[in-house]
C-alpha cells in the first residue's frame, strides 16, 4: 500500500492541465472522440454522461464533494467493479482493478469502478494504467473539471510524486 505524505497535498490539489471552470456539453464531446476516455469523481462523470457521453471507464464513490450522494450511473455501464482504496493510500487491488477495468475497454466493455473510501488519488492509478493518447477528466472542487490527455512525460511525472508516497508496492507500473 502507498501512503500519500501530508506534504504532497498542496501539490496534488493543483490542477495538471487546464482548469474548465464549467465544460460546455460541445467540449465534452470533442474531447471524447480521441482514444478511451477515463473519468475520475462522481460530478465529471455525470457531467459526461448529461452531455450524452459514456466514459470507458469511470471511478465514483457515489458522493459529490464528499458529502451529497450522488446520483447512481451503473446502469449506464456493461460492467461493475468495486474496491475499497482507505483515504490518503492506494491500495494494491486499486491498480489492479484500475487495470481490469482499462482491459475492459479494449474490449469495448464500459466499466464502472465504485470505491468505498475515497477515489481521490485514483486519478493518479489511471494516469498511471491508461494508454498513451487516453483522455482522463477529474474533479478540482471548487474549480471545475481538468481534462488531460495521457502522455509519456504525464506518466513520468505522476511516477515521480507516487515515488514520493510512503511504502512499497510490489509491482512495477509500466
Amino acid at each position: 500500500m502507498l501512503k500519500m505524505p501530508e506534504e504532497l497535498a498542496p501539490e496534488l490539489r493543483r490542477p495538471w492541465g487546464r482548469v474548465y471552470p464549467s465544460p460546455s456539453k460541445d467540449t465534452l464531446r470533442r474531447v471524447s472522440r480521441v482514444g478511451i476516455l477515463a473519468t475520475v469523481g462522481d460530478a465529471t462523470t455525470i457531467s459526461f454522461l448529461r452531455a450524452g457521453v459514456k466514459p470507458d471507464v469511470a471511478v465514483v464513490d457515489g458522493r459529490i464533494a464528499r458529502s451529497h450522494r450522488a446520483p447512481d450511473v451503473s446502469h449506464e455501464f456493461t460492467v461493475e467493479l468495486r474496491l475499497e482504496n482507505p483515504p490518503g493510500t492506494i491500495t494494491e487491488a486499486s491498480v489492479s482493478v484500475v487495470r481490469e477495468a482499462f482491459l475492459n475497454a479494449l474490449d469495448g466493455d464500459r466499466t464502472l469502478i465504485r470505491v468505498l473510501g475515497e477515489e481521490d488519488l485514483l486519478t493518479l492509478v489511471v494516469l498511471m494504467v491508461a494508454p498513451e493518447n487516453s483522455i482522463v477528466a477529474y474533479g478540482l472542487p471548487g474549480e471545475g473539471m481538468v481534462i488531460l490527455r495521457v502522455t509519456e512525460a504525464l506518466k513520468d511525472r505522476v511516477e515521480d510524486v507516487l515515488r514520493r508516497f510512503r511504502g512499497r508496492l510490489p509491482w512495477r507500473w509500466r
